[in-house]
């Protein structure tokens, strides 16, 4: 018992470790796409960074940040910059993600764990 009390507490320092060192995010206000071109158009929009799966980040005139995904618009390119929107464009991400792996491989980790604990309280036994 003592045992699956300690991998039980270990699980739980390795989840809190990820999650405290894991991507973190600003509070963003949601924008409708038509809400999103309404502001570009009255000049509130002040930088938009288009990432490779279309999700656009960016900053108000009001120095509030905005994230939202854009249909297929060939134009936007053209409407942003008529309206004075700094655009740059993110490469998509690719390569080795050390977290991402960590991530991905827990699952596997907690389950050989619970075997093996499962293993050795079998070897134990059954005294009568």
């Amino acid at each position: 018992m003592k045992n699956l009390l300690l991998w039980s507490v270990i699980a739980l320092v390795l989840l809190a470790v990820f999650r405290n060192f894991g991507p973190t995010t600003a509070p963003s206000a949601g924008l409708s796409y038509s809400e999103f071109l309404e502001r570009v158009e009255r000049e509130q929009v002040v930088e938009v960074k288009i990432a490779a799966d279309r999700k656009m980040t960016g900053k108000m005139q009001d120095g509030k940040a905005f994230e939202l995904y854009a249909p297929e618009d060939p134009r936007l390119v053209e409407t942003l910059i008529a309206n004075n929107v700094k655009v740059t464009q993110t490469p998509p991400e690719t390569g080795f993600s050390l977290f991402g792996l960590l991530l991905n491989l827990l699952p596997v980790l907690l389950l050989i764990g619970f075997w093996i604990f499962v293993m050795r309280q079998m070897q134990g036994g059954g005294g009568g």
